[in-house]
Parts: C-alpha cells; structure tokens; sequence
C-alpha cells in the first residue's frame, strides 16, 4: 500500500514546481517586467523527477505488481521497464537537478548563457530518449 501512495506526494511536488515554471514566464505587478528566475532549467528537471517517478514507479510499478501479471513477468522486460523509468527518471533528474543548480550558481551571466542551450537539448534530449527506451523497447519486449 505504500508502494502505490509513494507517488501522491512526489505529484504535488511535480504541480508546484510547474507553478513556480510558470511564475518564470509572468511580469512584475508593480513594475511591468519580465520576472527574472535564473533557476528555470533546474525545475524543469525537477518536473522530470515527478513524471517519469509516475510512469516508471507508478504506473509501471503498479502494473508489475498486479497478481496476474506477477504470474506470467517473472523474468520478462516488464521488469526492466519500471526500473529504468523509475531510476533514470526519478534519481537521475534528480542528480541532473542539482548538477544544474550548481552550475548555475558557479557560472558568471555570459558563460551560463551559452551552457543553457546545451542544458535545453540536453533536458529534452534525455526524456525524449528515455520515453522511446520504453515505448519502444522494454515495454513491447515485456509485453511480448
């Protein structure tokens, strides 16, 4: 039962981060501005975290743990399928989150400019591939 509530609590956390994302795109009430946070790249990694901990812990997680598919997927992908989505999406980003944030705050204006392009492909560039690791391959493997 733990197993399948774990995930509540990391879904709120991925809502308010989305909520502070947002912020990033808004202006000032009082001055009109552009809002300056120079932490966006860091929580969309930390959105990354609460998604793929739903696909690959919830989802996945929860479909292996089914009785009838227990029966039949000892030893099949399905196996591999929640483990990859659920580590590389929930610890992984979670490491590439604090890789980020410490860049950020070691890097001068000019220099963290032409990082954050590489940080923007390398963002989608992961979940992109690690959505079509599992689509592709451990989940029809699994299935099969």
């Amino acid at each position: 039962m733990f197993s399948a509530w774990e995930i509540v609590p990391l879904v709120l956390l991925t809502l308010d981060a989305w909520d502070f994302v947002k912020l990033t795109r808004s202006r000032c009430e009082v001055c009109g501005q552009a809002v300056s946070i120079p932490h966006k790249w860091t929580f969309y990694f930390l959105i990354a975290v609460g998604f793929w901990n739903f696909v690959g812990a919830g989802v996945f997680g929860f479909l292996i743990n089914l009785p009838i598919v227990s029966y039949y997927e000892v030893g099949t992908m399905l196996t591999p399928n929640h483990g990859h989505a659920a580590l590389m999406g929930s610890f992984g980003m979670l490491a590439l989150a604090l890789t980020v944030f410490a860049l950020r705050q070691v890097s001068s204006y000019d220099h963290w400019k032409r990082m954050e392009k590489l940080i923007r492909v390398s963002f989608w560039s992961l979940n992109i591939g690690l959505a079509l690791m599992v689509v592709t391959n451990l989940f029809p493997g699994g299935v099969l």
